[in-house]
This record gives structure tokens, C-alpha cells and sequence, in this order.
């Protein structure tokens, strides 16, 4: 039987079933943590923080700067 093996950024090797099994441990606990209050709080503040961040993007692209610019090319 062929592992498939899943190759991160830095070059590391990881066989499928090890993420499979990692999500299975940690798939249920981010579904508690964000049907909780906090959760769903959080979760708002990041959706605003994206759209602001798109948002913010697409002005500088309209002005004339690179579209595939990184948005941390400016720093």
C-alpha cells in the first residue's frame, strides 16, 4: 500500500494518515470552541479583520500597485 505523503514548506515529510489522525484529535475541540460565545466572538473579529485587510488591498491595487503584491512587501 502507497502512504501519501504531504511536503510542508520547509521540506518536511507528512504521511497522510498523521494529518488525518491530528484533525480527528483536534476537529472536535475547534467546533466547541467556536459554537461557544467567545468562539463565535472571535470568529466575527477575525472575518472583520480579513475583509478590512481585502479590502485594504484592493484600494492599493486600484491605485495603480502590483495585484499579487505580498501585504508584506511593505515592510
Amino acid at each position: 500500500m502507497v502512504t501519501k505523503v504531504h511536503k510542508t514548506s520547509n521540506g518536511m515529510e507528512i504521511p497522510d494518515w498523521a494529518i488525518k489522525s491530528m484533525a480527528s484529535c483536534l476537529l472536535p475541540i475547534i467546533r466547541q470552541y467556536y459554537a461557544t460565545e467567545e468562539g463565535r466572538r472571535a470568529f466575527a473579529e477575525w472575518k472583520a479583520k480579513q475583509l478590512e485587510t481585502k479590502n485594504n488591498l484592493d484600494k492599493d491595487t486600484t491605485k495603480g500597485e502590483a495585484s499579487n503584491a505580498s501585504p508584506l512587501s511593505h515592510m
